[in-house]
């Protein structure tokens, strides 16, 4: 259970945030809690937006649960990490509550394998039941005693009663920044588990790579958001049975080992077009060039007599 405030510490929590208060800034005060307000939403940049009497703390930014240093619901019993509305937080669990912990990333229940994202404790911190989540969806579930073992803050194997998995040191990254997520190995874009992209970025383009090199043996190795799709193999623009760039508009290019083969009708009429624009462009220019000298030539005549 929470710590609740004594009647003068909640007394010293109302003043402090009355001194704190900034002039665009609303405060409401009741016996269970304190609400800092712009706008008539909950916010504050100075700290918690929410405080109360039984020692919660909530932090909201513009409305929303939203804190950059910690926990935006914090007290004894559970802490939540929230950005922007959303449970996130960037390689650690967002939800600490007891013998629970659950990861999640932009919202959805999420951990990058082979780790569980969420993890329910028993005693001597053994997991006693884990689930496994990828962008929200559920992909397995284990109710045995569950060891994760860690070397160098890294998984070095997972240990159940039935079985045991045991994980080859390798030089493995991953990063998330404001860009996207994105997966390495020897310091190169790569990822091998389950035809995966090593780079998914948020403004939902999906690259797939193998060594550092735009690579993907059955499908497209790059997904744009407006359905355009790019074969590559080893780096290079490739594909044998269809064409390796496809548009929804049906504007299809064809490349094998990098080499242009064809496209679709629609963009050689294009083409075309440009080639005949920029030909009878030529030739206007050309009848005008000639039109001026003839008249500059019968003004120097005229001018001589």
């Amino acid at each position: 259970m929470d710590k609740p405030f004594t009647d003068e510490e909640f007394r010293e929590k109302i003043n402090l945030c009355l001194n704190s208060l900034e002039d665009f800034q609303s405060l409401k005060i009741s016996k269970k809690k304190i609400q800092i307000l712009h706008k008539n939403k909950l916010h504050n940049t100075n700290g918690p937006a929410v405080i109360y009497k039984n020692g919660r703390e909530e932090w909201y930014f513009e409305g929303k649960r939203h804190r950059e240093d910690g926990p935006a619901v914090d007290s004894e019993n559970i802490k939540i990490w929230y950005k922007k509305g959303l449970r996130h937080r960037e390689n650690d669990p967002a939800l600490i509550k007891d013998n629970l912990k659950v990861w999640y990333e932009r919202g959805l229940k999420h951990r990058t394998s082979p780790l569980p994202a969420v993890e329910y404790y028993i005693e001597n911190e053994k997991v006693s039941r884990a689930e496994w989540w990828n962008h929200g969806i559920l992909e397995q579930t284990k109710d045995d005693e569950i060891e994760i073992i860690y070397e160098n803050d890294l998984v070095k194997s997972i240990k159940t009663k039935e079985t045991y998995t045991e994980f080859e040191e390798e030089k493995v990254s991953y990063l998330s920044d404001k860009t996207g997520r994105f997966w390495f190995k020897d310091d190169k874009l790569h990822r091998d588990e389950d035809d995966q992209p090593a780079a998914i970025f948020y403004n939902d383009v999906v690259v797939w790579y193998q060594y550092g090199l735009k690579h993907r043996t059955n499908g497209p190795a790059m997904e744009f958001s407006d359905g355009t799709e790019k074969w590559y193999s080893w780096n290079k623009l490739h594909r044998t049975d269809g064409p390796a760039i496809t548009r929804p508009n049906g504007d299809n290019e064809w490349y094998e080992n990098g080499k242009f083969i064809k496209c679709s009708s629609k963009i050689r009429r294009i083409k075309k077009w440009f080639k005949e624009e920029s030909s009878l462009g030529f030739d206007i220019g050309l009848a005008l060039f000639a039109i001026a000298f003839i008249i500059f030539y019968v003004f120097y005549i005229l001018s001589l007599k």
